[in-house]
């Protein structure tokens, strides 16, 4: 079996830089996160928490829950979802829509995390 993959983004609360970690479930199950980076500490704040999906774009970048991708054109948001069991996009666009999406038909590539690149999803009225 595979170990689960996290990616953490964290602000730092006096300078407002962002940082991104990535551990294994297995590193986080034996010490707490404090003991793993400072940036686990008070002078930080959690912004995300995402679960690796398990896939690449097609540039080889892994793709975890928040990414931004860009899909022939088109700007999509990897989440969870509860109700399919699976990862999905959320197409912005004039037409929301989400699909399921599989690791043979990504043909889009990581250009950004909504946390860090929150503008990537600014739909302009002339779209």
């Amino acid at each position: 079996m595979s170990n689960i993959k996290f990616r953490y983004i964290v602000r730092h609360k006096a300078s407002g830089n962002i940082e991104t970690k990535h551990y294994f479930l297995s590193q986080i199950e034996e010490r707490p996160l404090k003991e793993l980076s400072p940036a686990f500490l008070a002078d930080y704040e959690l912004l995300s928490r995402d679960q690796y999906t398990g896939l690449r774009d097609k540039n080889g970048v892994e793709v975890y829950e928040g990414d931004v991708l860009d899909c022939n054109g088109g700007i999509a948001v990897v989440f969870y979802s509860k109700r399919f069991v699976s990862y999905k996009l959320h197409f912005y666009s004039p037409f929301e829509q989400e699909q399921p999406f599989y690791f043979w038909d990504l043909e889009g590539f990581v250009i950004g995390n909504v946390y860090e690149n929150p503008e990537l999803l600014e739909v302009s009225a002339d779209d």
